[in-house]
């Protein structure tokens, strides 16, 4: 299982390039005069990144809470 900077770089890549994604396709859809809407496995994909990215949030955010609760002041 990859450790939790390796969630971290993959939530970022995730988060980062899925716009860019999104927007590529919209234009291509617009270019071609598309009208169909997305295809089931384009939500389906999306909603496994979207899931993705929340388990790793809640990943990192238990431990750094955890981490937070361990210090001694």
């Amino acid at each position: 299982m990859p450790t939790a900077p390796t969630w971290a770089v993959l939530v970022c890549l995730t988060v980062l390039t899925a716009p860019r994604v999104a927007q590529e396709a919209i234009g291509r859809r617009i270019a071609e005069r598309d009208e169909r809407g997305m295809t089931t496995e384009a939500v389906i994909i999306t909603a496994l990144l979207a899931a993705l990215a929340i388990a790793a949030l809640a990943v990192i955010t238990t431990k750094v809470m955890t981490r937070a609760n361990s210090i001694n002041l």
